[in-house]
């Protein structure tokens, strides 16, 4: 990219000279005269310096497609990259680190059998985060849940998630008396909204996808949860649902960190068990999210096609798991 562009886009960034050339490590006179040229290239005024620094609206207009040139050119670096069958390369894929923590050992494990030498970045943050870097060209592909739509991504589904109430068999017997027993001998049967109104829930902090979609249907239902207890981690709130007091909320992919925790050495009252909400159905929606101007490599669609590989077989442990489960006696 010429230079003049890329320090204008790391300007537009903190509106601010003096930080923006200190990061780039540059002169605050050498960043400013990068922005003249670009001023007096295009014949217009990009900043507006009074009384705060902000882009006038060719700036913005400017800035639209200076970013849309990172992409591209980045799109373009790789295709060289292939077309000269080079053996190295590299990319950034962002994902949820809960999500990451399932999915990245296996699938990157396969992945460097087949390409040793491809540099990958993992990138850990929330969907929103990962929109605003592939919008800025800072990130190549990311693991999204519900992205909201942008005219700058493409966006394709892949899965659904489904969200269960995740509770251990102490806190269901304890909390639904006689009643628990047709839970505990039915896989199928969902538990329904009288039911989780007599429960105590942990959520998730922050931009949880899950907790916004649990709050969203559970406002439209006129339900107030009983919750006194927020935090971000999945495998912390799985902790303090063995504890027998509390329940959460999970996506069926986590459900395979509560796989993990069961077989570990707890008694049989301590182990979570995970039900589907009556009226709840597909309400996440998974999928892998890319810039609209960026074709990905080979090397990259072969790491996403590992990686959806790597999803389903979850996907059938936890179903498989949770059906055998749910089908043992209970004592």
């Amino acid at each position: 990219m010429e230079k003049s562009l890329f320090y204008f886009i790391e300007a537009s960034k903190e509106m601010n000279f003096t930080k923006t050339a200190k990061r780039c490590f540059i002169t605050q006179q050498g960043l400013s005269d990068h922005i003249k040229r670009l001023e007096e290239t295009y014949d217009t005024c990009l900043f507006e310096r009074k009384p705060k620094l902000k882009l006038t609206r060719q700036g913005e207009l400017l800035l639209d497609y200076a970013k849309k040139v990172l992409v591209m050119e980045k799109d373009l670096n790789k295709k060289i990259e292939e077309y000269n069958k080079k053996t190295r390369g590299e990319f950034s894929f962002g994902i949820n680190a809960s999500r990451a923590r399932i999915l990245l050992p296996e699938t990157l494990s396969n992945y460097m059998e087949i390409y040793p030498n491809i540099k990958v970045s993992s990138v850990l943050d929330d969907t929103v985060k990962h929109s605003e870097r592939i919008i800025n060209g800072e990130l190549d592909m990311f693991l999204g849940v519900n992205t909201p739509a942008n005219k700058l991504l493409n966006i394709k589904k892949v899965f659904f998630d489904n969200i269960f109430v995740v509770l251990s068999k102490n806190t269901l017997e304890k909390t639904f008396g006689n009643s628990a027993d047709t839970y505990l001998k039915n896989p199928l049967k969902k538990i329904n909204l009288r039911d989780l109104s007599k429960l105590k829930f942990i959520l998730s902090l922050g931009q949880s996808t899950t907790t916004s979609r649990v709050n969203e249907f559970f406002n439209e239902k006129s339900i107030n949860l009983n919750s006194t207890i927020f935090i971000s981690d999945y495998d912390t709130q799985f902790d303090i649902c063995s504890k027998e007091f509390a329940a959460t909320f999970s996506p069926t992919l986590i459900l395979s960190r509560v796989i993990e925790r069961n077989k570990c050495c707890l008694s049989e009252k301590e182990k979570l068990l995970a039900f589907r909400i009556y009226g709840l159905e597909d309400s996440l929606s998974i999928e892998f999210v890319k810039h609209k101007y960026f074709n990905p490599p080979e090397y990259i669609n072969k790491f996403i096609e590992i990686l959806e590989y790597e999803i389903k077989q979850t996907y059938m442990d936890i179903e498989n798991y949770f059906s055998i489960e749910k089908n043992k006696p209970s004592h």
